[in-house]
């Protein structure tokens, strides 16, 4: 069966929410400690309102990833990975307000 594609956050979503009807839920919190909830490459805004993309999880904190950011709180643009790392697990005033969708929407990550 085809589906519409959908951001990886999404997918994530999708594949907690299953309920066990499709996947085996040993295999799914396997596959969430891998890539984390936001896989690497997600685009994201930050509580601050800077823009950044997964780059990486934390040490054994999946939900708090790594992100370099790419558009800042003040709107300065770093072009090739120029701008700070902000690491979540580190910086605990800071937290994913968004999903990003690279085609121009926003998916909210509180429901």
């Amino acid at each position: 069966m085809w589906r519409k594609s959908v951001i990886g956050h999404e997918a994530m979503k999708m594949t907690i929410g299953d309920n066990q009807r499709e996947f085996d839920p040993g295999v799914v919190k396997l596959i969430i400690g891998a890539l984390g909830i936001y896989p690497i490459g997600s685009l994201v805004q930050l509580s601050d309102g800077g823009i950044g993309r997964i780059c990486g999880a934390s040490e054994n904190k999946s939900i708090r990833p790594r992100v370099p950011i790419l558009i800042d709180n003040l709107a300065t643009e770093f072009q090739k990975d120029t701008g700070l790392i902000t690491d979540l697990n580190s910086d605990k005033g800071m937290f994913i307000a968004h999903a990003i969708d690279a085609n121009g929407g926003e998916i909210d990550v509180r429901e």
